[in-house]
């Protein structure tokens, strides 16, 4: 079974505080990019620290794509209280940056996908649909 992180993009999961210096000023609760429902696994400190790396890569990929005026507009949209699904959709991406950030998101999964157990994955599948339920 595979976790559908690229539907979690939809749902406005794509960045965290720590992803632009910016952000961190524009907000004091934590957006992730990585799944709310790892907060409710257990993770071993090996994993933890991979998964720190993979969501620091993927911030990294997904800053390089935005212009500063994009950045800037993330920031204030944030600062407004703004869930980041709505954020990112005022941004106005190009083509080249939906496909771009797609890809990032698809590489993010995979190495998320290589990280977890099958049962950890199992367990995140279960949190994600009881909070569709």
């Amino acid at each position: 079974m595979k976790v559908q992180f690229i539907s979690w993009l939809g749902s406005g999961l794509i960045a965290s505080t720590s992803m632009f210096p910016l952000m961190a000023q524009a907000q004091s609760n934590s957006v992730t990019l990585l799944p709310p429902a790892l907060a409710e696994i257990e993770l071993s400190a090996s994993q933890q620290t991979q998964l720190e790396a993979v969501k620091k890569e993927t911030q990294s990929q997904i800053q390089n794509i935005l212009s500063s005026e994009q950045k800037d507009q993330l920031k204030n949209k944030l600062s407004q209280g703004d869930d980041m699904r709505s954020a990112v959709q005022s941004l106005n991406l190009s083509f080249r940056q939906r496909r771009q950030m797609k890809n990032i998101m698809q590489t993010m999964q995979s190495e998320v996908d290589n990280i977890l157990t099958p049962e950890q994955k199992q367990q995140i599948q279960q949190t994600r649909q009881s909070s569709q339920n």
